[in-house]
């Protein structure tokens, strides 16, 4: 008990301690080492410093170079700052909002471009800054020494080294000179271009932004014109001129980003690949379709081309940045294709006409798109595609109301949803008849990018679940322990964690099409993040409190996983000693605990004096009522440490006997033989007397009590036992066994067995087999086992 105290007290110290202490700032002071430089060392010394400044001067580009790249640089630089010019000067009213849109990924790009050369500038004069650093060193070094040296210790040799180690290094500085100067040249001038770029860049964004929010804008052209056939002669002249402007901005987009484009047709060959070995693998194998997941996994995989396709699309966005508007019409068409497929294997004909009908109206919008907004073919494209949209929903909601959900609110909120989007496309309709045609350009638009989206990210959902599942069923056929205890619940929270995320990006790409997503994220953000003021150094958010519960439930749950990780499938595969496996992992467990409760004490930014103080209250209420609580945890570290007690271990507590199944950190569980499990504080197991029966090894002493009828022959029963106990093959003959005369009873003649045994464990069959045998061999030799005898004398009066 004292030794658990002191224990307890070190740690509070030690613990207020550490924080509490304030870190000390070191300030760098400058020492200047004079060194002192025989004359016979000067030659060799200048020879290889003048080596030294030779590599130095290697590794700078030559002056030439130098000029090539700021000239290469500058042009570049030049025609962009000259494109600017006439870009500034252009009205943008006369331009739609794609023409718009192209414009500003076209000057995104050129930013790109600026920023490419003003980072190489800056890592080419990062790396001369290091090397005139060094070519200072080199002259302090050399200035000293000729400093250090008399008019005597002087002569032309020594005068020939000094001054060739000068002429080196001073040629070494002009050059850094130079090539600095033509660098911050190139440098200065990439940053004003891309200054003027921002700004233009702003100008397509204020401009877009107008377009959008102008969605009641009347035109003056009347609907009976879009019947009359003269009115569509330009089509075609419209059509070429406006594709062959966006094929030139695609062709330049595609020329700069050809390694992109091969390394995505590896990928897409590789996961067409994959998963065609994955559907040869669940044909082959006849994995059970179990659960809704696994039975839409394996009908995508019926078309894994389609499937490999959906999935890898996602990577178009990172690996093709600023895509021109046609660029990304041309990955909508191929996309739309296996989509269609997977769609058609997944939802019922009704469902997929709709599907049909919508996809079709996306196909056609990426020719339309190609025409300016007044243009009757784009108006005609609005009007058709506004009736047929009403109709898929009409459609879908009496298909709904057929088919409706189980979730009460789920079934609410989709039928509001499709009778608002029927009412909001009724009226648009009507409104463009009048001349409205942006607000039915909005709404259309509205309903084919949501429909598109939502479906590719259904689809994508479907395939990465899928192949949780798919991964989760071949590790649990390796059979590790932790997959056991952790793999179900791991599995269903990484499926909610994928589903979840999917609403997530489905409402956002929502919100996004109606012009919303940035006034709700930014509601969100300013909620989640407000601050809630206390005292004048403690405040908290809802941002930090929920980050501070993410943080330590993940890291609890990871410290779990580790935990049996390390104990069943790792630890235990290895030479330790018994119960040194679960130490360890519940060491590990619980520093992986204390790292992720105080990284997520810095992320919610609390201070950590406040728990200064706290550790302080803790001290206290150990001294009053928490006493117990403490000298039970720090008894808990004593067993794991010293480890005078294992997992498996056969233990005697007072009257408890039984088998250590858990050692934790504040009590124990120990497994009676009658099969109850009794928690026993660990404060008991430190502080009172405790008999481990197994401590050091499992050999154990039994033994056995056996009467004989007098008149037996006692040399013959010994030896009769004697030969018992050397048959039975569980016994050990190391320590030699004995059987002992030991008493003459009331009834009986006594013997006493006493053997040994190397599993205590087994004790109890052993020595029912031994009973059995010896109850045998009495029998077979006629030796008689007596009953209680007790003489009774009567006595007459």
């Amino acid at each position: 008990m004292n030794r658990s105290k002191f224990i307890l007290l070190l740690f509070v110290a030690t613990c207020s301690h550490l924080l509490m202490a304030q870190e000390e700032i070191i300030q760098p002071t400058d020492t200047i080492v004079e060194h002192s430089v025989d004359l016979i060392e000067i030659p060799s010394k200048s020879a290889s410093t003048v080596s030294n400044i030779k590599k130095l001067n290697k590794s700078l580009l030559t002056n030439k170079q130098v000029d090539k790249v700021k000239s290469t640089n500058m042009l570049n630089l030049a025609l962009i700052d000259s494109l600017f010019m006439l870009e500034s000067k252009v009205d943008l009213s006369i331009f739609n909002k794609r023409h718009l849109l192209n414009k500003e990924t076209y000057w995104k790009q050129r930013l790109d471009q600026v920023k490419g050369i003003e980072s190489e500038m800056i890592d080419r004069l990062e790396k001369i800054e290091t090397i005139n650093s060094e070519a200072e060193a080199i002259d302090k070094v050399w200035l000293g020494i000729d400093k250090q040296l008399s008019e005597e210790e002087r002569d032309s040799v020594v005068n020939v080294n000094i001054q060739r180690v000068m002429i080196q290094k001073d040629s070494l500085i002009e050059k850094l000179i130079h090539q600095r100067g033509e660098f911050l040249v190139v440098q200065d001038k990439a940053i004003s271009s891309a200054t003027n770029i921002t700004s233009q860049l702003e100008r397509f964004e204020q401009k877009i932004n107008d377009e959008e929010t102008n969605i009641f804008a009347k035109s003056d052209i009347q609907f009976r014109e879009i019947f009359k056939l003269h009115n569509y002669k330009s089509a075609t002249q419209v059509l070429k001129k406006n594709l062959s402007i966006e094929s030139k901005l695609l062709a330049d987009y595609m020329a700069s980003n050809r390694q992109n484009i091969f390394i995505f047709c590896l990928i897409l060959f590789g996961g067409i690949f994959i998963f065609r070995q994955t559907r040869k693998s669940i044909l082959t194998n006849d994995i059970q379709e179990e659960g809704y997941y696994k039975v839409q996994f394996k009908k995508l995989l019926s078309a894994y081309k389609s499937t490999a396709f959906v999935l890898i699309i996602w990577l178009s966005v990172p690996i093709f940045p600023n895509q021109p508007l046609l660029f990304s019409d041309i990955i909508q068409i191929l996309i739309s294709i296996p989509l269609a497929i997977l769609l058609y294997r997944l939802v019922d004909k009704w469902l997929f006409l709709s599907v049909v009908i919508l996809f079709s109206l996306i196909f056609v919008q990426v020719f339309v798109n190609l025409f300016p907004p007044n243009h009757m073919v784009y108006r005609f494209f609005l009007f058709i595609a506004a009736v047929l949209e009403i109709f898929v929903l009409v459609k879908l909601f009496f298909l709904y109301k057929k088919n409706p959900f189980k979730n009460r609110l789920a079934n609410n909120l989709t039928s509001n949803l499709l009778l608002i989007s029927i009412f909001g496309a009724i009226v648009a309709l009507l409104l463009g008849l009048l001349g409205y045609i942006v607000l039915v350009e909005q709404f259309v638009n509205i309903i084919l990018s949501n429909t598109f989206s939502i479906a590719l990210l259904f689809v994508s959902m479907l395939i990465v679940i899928g192949i949780i599942e798919l991964l989760f069923d071949k590790m649990n056929k390796q059979k590790y322990k932790v997959l056991e205890v952790y793999g179900d619940s791991t599995k269903k929270r990484l499926i909610w964690f994928v589903a979840t995320l999917t609403k997530i990006i489905a409402i956002l790409t929502i919100l996004g099409s109606v012009n919303l997503k940035d006034i709700v994220y930014d509601s969100v953000v300013e909620m989640i993040s407000y601050q809630f003021v206390i005292t004048e150094t403690f405040s908290f958010s809802i941002g930090r409190i929920i980050a501070l519960i993410l943080i330590i439930s993940f890291s609890i749950f990871v410290a779990n996983v580790i935990k049996i990780t390390l104990e069943e499938d790792v630890l235990s595969k290895t030479k330790l000693g018994k119960g040194l496996p679960h130490t360890i992992a519940l060491l590990a467990k619980y520093c992986l605990i204390l790292i992720g409760v105080t990284f997520a004490i810095s992320t919610a930014g609390l201070p950590m004096s406040n728990f200064a103080v706290l550790i302080g209250a803790f001290g206290v209420g150990i001294g009053f009522g928490l006493q117990n609580i403490f000298n039970n945890l720090v008894s808990g570290l004593i067993l794991l440490f010293e480890r005078p007690i294992k997992i498996d271990d056969t233990i005697e507590v007072g009257q408890l006997l039984g088998k250590v199944k858990s050692i934790g950190i504040r009590s124990s569980i120990v497994r009676t033989f009658d099969g109850a499990e009794v928690i026993v504080p660990n404060g008991q197991l430190i502080s009172n007397e405790v008999i481990n029966w197994t401590h050091s090894d499992q050999i154990r002493r039994h033994e056995i009590f056996v009467g004989v009828a007098y008149g037996s022959d006692a040399k013959q029963v010994k030896a009769l036992l004697e030969e018992q106990i050397k048959l039975h093959e569980d016994i050990l003959q190391y320590p030699e066994p004995m059987v002992l005369f030991i008493n003459m009873g009331e009834s009986s003649l006594d013997f006493r067995l006493l053997f040994w045994i190397s599993k205590m464990s087994e004790g109890l069959r052993i020595k029912s087999e031994m009973t059995k045998m010896i109850y045998e061999a009495l029998n077979k030799e006629g030796i008689e086992i007596p009953f209680p005898q007790r003489d009774i004398h009567i006595i007459k009066d």
